[in-house]
């Protein structure tokens, strides 16, 4: 344990504080990705840069002094599904609607079950079933969202989405004991090189930015991007996984709510209906998870 978590436990609730401003922090994002209309690519490449050129003079030290070798599979996979969770995110958002990819992001729970059951290969109804509520909810709003849409392409960076916030969790809680700034400025660094075949795979061209846009994506780097995400990453080696699932769901709730208030887009009754489907489900899963914990304590 190293000096950072130490003062973190010494401050009560520091890290549920942290996170529940990380999660504010992230809820800005719908509005933002809705509200410019900068290759979405580009955004993410511009972004991704600004973080590593602010981070680096304070993690190259560590680079140099640690041996990160022991955990280079990690850090490759955390950047790696950070790449397809916030591809995914911003394609979803822009394409679909923001509440449409809040709810594919929030689904990651049903992932990671999946892997479950071709390890277990088993299903206990009193223990699975809002994992199978979600399931259900995911395959109407895959129909819903097809008809809506008429496009099956649509989806594909939606449930990419899921499946890189899922792995992106797991793998951030992982390697927790490294530096949050770390963390962050590896998954921005090798995520520009993920990038490159999302950028060849859309054809988005490049365009020169105006003045409003640039400060937009500026700003954006270093608060949204990079601040909430360290302090994100903080936060966690204080708190339990699933004491931090919970708080950030402050995001989904507010992310919609941002979205009408600033670009007054008001999502559509079904979409709302599903969000809330699928969040209820999973804090029915996050409480029951809790309490089988407490259980065997």
């Amino acid at each position: 344990m190293n000096v950072h978590q130490l003062s973190l436990k010494r401050l009560p609730y520091a890290g549920q504080v942290l996170i529940a401003v990380a999660a504010l922090l992230w809820s800005s994002s719908g509005a933002v990705f809705r509200g410019v209309s900068i290759p979405s690519i580009q955004f993410l490449i511009i972004r991704s840069g600004f973080t590593v050129i602010v981070l680096s003079p304070f993690v190259w030290s560590r680079v140099v002094k640690k041996r990160l070798r022991q955990d280079a599979l990690r850090f490759l996979l955390s950047s790696f599904s950070f790449t397809l969770y916030t591809f995914g995110f911003i394609l979803t958002t822009r394409n679909i609607g923001a509440a449409t990819a809040i709810t594919m992001q929030y689904s990651a729970p049903v992932y990671l079950f999946f892997v479950y059951l071709i390890i277990e290969r088993k299903i206990v109804l009193k223990r699975d079933y809002p994992k199978l509520i979600m399931i259900a909810t995911l395959m109407v709003n895959g129909i819903w969202t097809t008809m809506r849409v008429a496009s099956l392409s649509y989806l594909f960076p939606a449930y990419m989405c899921g499946i890189g916030y899922a792995l992106f969790t797991w793998s951030v809680k992982k390697l927790s004991h490294h530096s949050p700034m770390l963390i962050v400025a590896s998954n921005n660094l090798l995520g520009l090189v993920f990038y490159i075949p999302f950028l060849l795979l859309t054809g988005e061209p490049f365009r020169a930015l105006s003045g409003v846009e640039l400060t937009i994506v500026v700003l954006v780097s270093l608060v949204v991007n990079t601040f909430s995400y360290v302090i994100f990453s903080a936060g966690l080696q204080s708190v339990k996984t699933l004491d931090a699932s919970l708080i950030t769901l402050i995001e989904p709730l507010m992310n919609p709510i941002l979205v009408i208030l600033v670009l007054r887009e008001i999502p559509a009754s079904m979409d709302i209906l599903i969000l809330f489907i699928i969040l209820s489900s999973l804090v029915l899963d996050l409480v029951h998870s809790h309490t089988v914990l407490i259980q065997r304590r």
